[in-house]
């Protein structure tokens, strides 16, 4: 019997490349025969390429705008983009600073809504397309 792979040849994004979930991602999407761009900051997304063995890498800080409209040559053709960029600080909420909302704020809100803003109006001029968003326990 032929396994079905229902990602065969389709391109992928994939953000937050240089991190353990998007690792397990990527793998999982390349099992399922997707073509990967992996998007990461500084060498990330090269180190995650050289793991997974396949995909393009480009580096990108999507904490901001014009970062995130970098993706925007890689995002025409892809079925879809995830975004696993994202982090976590240790202290309790009544131990945070300004600069700890900050720095969540910029790793777990900003980079999904710039990279959305940079990628929706290509997947909409396409007529197809998902935005995946995924995040981890913490």
């Amino acid at each position: 019997m032929t396994q079905i792979r229902i990602l065969e040849g389709k391109k992928v994004v994939l953000t937050g490349a240089g991190g353990a979930l998007a690792h397990t991602i990527g793998a999982a999407l390349l099992e399922e025969g997707a073509k990967l761009v992996l998007v990461g900051r500084g060498d990330g997304a090269q180190q995650a390429r050289e793991k997974l063995g396949a995909g393009t890498a480009t580096s990108a800080d999507l904490s901001t705008l014009e970062g995130a409209q970098e993706l925007r040559k890689y995002i025409k053709g892809a079925s879809s983009l995830v975004h696993t960029v994202g982090a976590f600080s240790m202290q309790k909420v009544q131990d945070a600073t300004q600069e700890n909302l900050e720095t969540m704020m910029s790793a777990n809100f900003y980079t999904l809504f710039y990279t959305v803003q940079a990628c929706l109006p290509e997947l909409e001029r396409q007529g197809n397309g998902a935005i995946v968003g995924i995040s981890a326990g913490q």
